[in-house]
């Protein structure tokens, strides 16, 4: 029986710093520690989201992350870091999808099928 949990925490652990196929192992490695240190901050504020705006200028990207309408956070970006965030966000994605045979609906897929009653 303790194996069979340890091992679920094991997978548990996997799932928490996915890894990612396009970065280099020792980027990897960076990423896992620094997704250990937050989850594990308490300083470091979790905030619930269901939407967004993208907006752009010449030297960067905003990103407003929105819950039910309203604005929770801010987020200016450089273009190399929102490039890399969307890149890894979006293979991300597609494993999950993958392994769980699963396809994520967008909000505007999901729109237009309750628009058509499908």
């Amino acid at each position: 029986m303790e194996e069979a949990e340890e091992s679920n925490e094991a997978r548990l652990e996997e799932k928490k710093a996915p890894s990612n196929s396009s970065v280099a192992p020792e980027i990897q490695a960076i990423i896992n520690a620094q997704i250990q240190n937050i989850q594990s901050d308490p300083n470091v504020p979790q905030l619930y989201v269901n939407g967004f705006t993208v907006m752009n200028t010449l030297t960067d990207f905003r990103l407003i992350l929105t819950r039910n309408d309203k604005a929770v956070v801010h987020l200016t970006f450089s273009h190399s870091t929102i490039k890399s965030l969307v890149g890894i966000v979006s293979n991300t994605l597609t494993d999950f999808e993958q392994k769980t045979k699963s396809n994520i609906q967008t909000l505007e897929e999901l729109i237009k099928n309750l628009a058509d009653g499908n």
